[in-house]
């Protein structure tokens, strides 16, 4: 027989255990029927214990208040510009890498140049695009308008993550008006227009 372990005052199911195979069911726990258990499996989460009538039933968990749902979309804007800045950058027709490794070897060259005023000794006068051609570098002037390629990018990249972030609060001072406000908006539908915020 199948057993759903359960948090004793909530319900919350915290484990399933089976007794032909288990030696010991952790307390508090029901007995599920074979249809039980596969239903608490396919919906986890959706499903606890009645810790009056020890049965199993549906569980809607609580919608995410405005300030979390809009914490989560802020953190996920920051995770696409960190994600951005460290994809590519046009120049010269072709696509650069600036993943980790290449940004370290860019900004390299660059203290380089910023230091001497020159390209380093063994620089070989190209850098490799993404697609594995070259985009020649034959000089100072030419790495720099490569570096400010870069930098441009990034500064677009911030300046998108700002407009979305500017989305974001209004949705947030909106939902922060009193409730007889023309401006204002529910948390059901301020909730909805922090998700249709898309970096």
């Amino acid at each position: 027989m199948k057993h759903a372990h359960h948090n004793e005052t909530t319900g919350e199911i915290l484990g399933y255990y089976d007794n032909t195979i288990h030696a010991a069911i952790p307390q508090p726990s029901v007995e599920l029927t074979d249809a039980e258990w596969q239903d608490c499996i396919d919906n986890n989460g959706l499903r606890r214990i009645d810790v009056a009538s020890k049965k199993v039933v549906v569980y809607t968990p609580p919608l995410a208040s405005v300030a979390d749902t809009a914490a989560t979309k802020n953190a996920e804007i920051n995770a696409w510009r960190q994600t951005a800045n460290l994809g590519s950058f046009a120049h010269g027709g072709k696509t650069v890498s600036c993943d980790a490794l290449s940004r370290s070897d860019i900004d390299g060259v660059n203290g380089y140049v910023a230091l001497y005023g020159a390209m380093p000794p063994d620089f070989p006068g190209a850098w490799k695009a993404v697609d594995n051609t070259y985009l020649l570098i034959a000089d100072v002037a030419a790495w720099k308008a490569f570096y400010a390629a870069m930098v441009a990018q990034g500064a677009a990249n911030f300046a998108h993550s700002q407009t979305l972030k500017a989305q974001l609060q209004a949705i947030i001072d909106a939902n922060a008006l009193p409730s007889n406000d023309p401006g204002y908006m529910t948390d059901d539908d301020a909730r909805a227009a922090i998700e249709a915020i898309i970096p």
